[in-house]
């Protein structure tokens, strides 16, 4: 496993590149973490590389409550005593974990489930934070982007360095994986387009590359959308259930999904489903006791 480094960016405004890229703000010793990575073990190695540097936490902002992003809080706030912010939505998946596990299976999960990309160990949100506007007394600001989930947000700190967490996608991952888990496709679209009016100097997603101008990368996320709509209403030309359309997907794009990716990829098309059918371009009806989904021009 490689090695986590701590790199300056401009000014006060570092980051820890990796798995899921770590926002850091200093203050002196004391530092302001973005998001702390997938598990206990990453939590970890944060410290390390902090501990290695001098530095502190005083405060973890999480961007939002998936796995991946907190899985180290609590490690982190057991050995530092550090606070935790996050908006009171995704406040609520972080302080009681299993409930967004029963929130991406729509029931409470088969033990198969129970493991750290769904659960993560719980940790106490201490600051319920607006999702816009100045976080606490840090200088840094929030800014509201959902899609991704419920009530994300991206995080620009006073050096003009943004941090939009999964709200955008490296380029790489799109078009190595295709369909990615997104709760609100409208919403997420309306994102896209706020990007165009968001101003900084440099832009880290959670996952992909720095970049210095984001829009080819919107482009990218937005088009990403709108073939997966798109071969969806094609798959919708005969009726099919919502497993049988991700089965389908999973054909095409050939994805070999384990338990957990097919739970998070079967949320992902039934928000597909709901903003097709509520853009007009699907039906859905009751058959032979199963809900089937096809394209509108034709019947079920």
């Amino acid at each position: 496993m490689a090695k986590l480094r701590l790199e300056q960016i401009k000014g006060n405004t570092y980051y820890i590149p990796g798995y899921v890229n770590i926002g850091v703000y200093r203050e002196g010793r004391d530092v302001v973490l973005i998001d702390s990575g997938l598990d206990q073990n990453y939590g970890k190695r944060v410290i390390k590389v902090l501990d290695e540097n001098d530095l502190r936490v005083k405060l973890i902002i999480s961007s939002h409550s998936h796995p991946d992003h907190i899985g180290g809080n609590a490690f982190i706030q057991k050995l530092t005593g550090c606070r935790i912010a996050a908006s009171e939505p995704e406040a609520a998946f972080i302080n009681r974990p299993l409930l967004k596990a029963a929130f991406f299976y729509g029931g409470f999960p088969p033990h198969n489930l129970h493991n750290k990309h769904l659960i993560a160990e719980p940790s106490v949100v201490t600051d319920y934070i607006t999702s816009e506007g100045e976080i606490l007394d840090t200088g840094l600001q929030a800014f509201l982007l959902p899609g991704h989930s419920t009530e994300l947000i991206g995080v620009r700190t006073p050096d003009r360095i943004f941090f939009p967490g999964d709200a955008l996608m490296g380029k790489g991952i799109i078009e190595k994986y295709h369909l990615l888990y997104i709760y609100n496709i409208r919403q997420q679209l309306e994102t896209l387009e706020r990007f165009r009016k968001i101003t900084a100097e440099l832009y880290i997603p959670s996952h992909g590359e720095r970049h210095e101008n984001i829009d080819e990368l919107v482009q990218v996320n937005g088009e990403g959308i709108q073939e997966i709509s798109s071969t969806i209403k094609i798959c919708c030309q005969k009726a099919l259930l919502t497993e049988e359309i991700l089965q389908e997907l999973c054909g095409i794009y050939r994805l070999k999904l384990d338990p957990t990716e097919y739970v998070l990829l079967l949320s992902t098309v039934r928000a597909y489903l709901s903003y097709l059918y509520d853009q007009g371009e699907l039906e859905c009806r009751l058959h032979d006791g199963a809900m089937v989904w096809q394209t509108k021009s034709t019947e079920i």
